[in-house]
């Protein structure tokens, strides 16, 4: 049970990685702006962006759940994949004994 805790707890890390990298990445940006635009401050570019700003961020931070998600359900597809392979792989090995054990009698 504590295996499929683990398991669990790897995949809702993607999520909480791609949301750190979106945040990430919405400072980096508010900091490259406020270099190539002296106007305006550092907290104005993180909570009040103009329109273009905005609409880039909305995009790339977009982007960043989509590869999250895929991510999350490419890793529990394969881990479905692998928790199956197990599965016939102890079926297999019943099998071969219970065979070996009609050979012998």
């Amino acid at each position: 049970m504590s295996s499929q805790k683990k398991k669990g707890v790897f995949s809702e890390e993607i999520i909480v990685i791609t949301i750190g990298i979106a945040i990430v990445y919405w400072i980096i940006d508010s900091i490259f702006l406020v270099f190539a635009r002296v106007d305006i401050g550092f907290f104005s570019h993180i909570f009040r962006p103009d329109l273009g700003e905005m609409g880039a961020r909305i995009i790339v931070i977009s982007l960043f759940a989509i590869f999250g998600s895929h991510a999350h359900q490419m890793i529990k597809k394969q881990k479905d994949a692998q928790r199956e392979i197990e599965q016939l792989k102890t079926a297999n090995e019943q099998l071969a004994q219970e065979s070996a054990g009609l050979k012998n009698t």
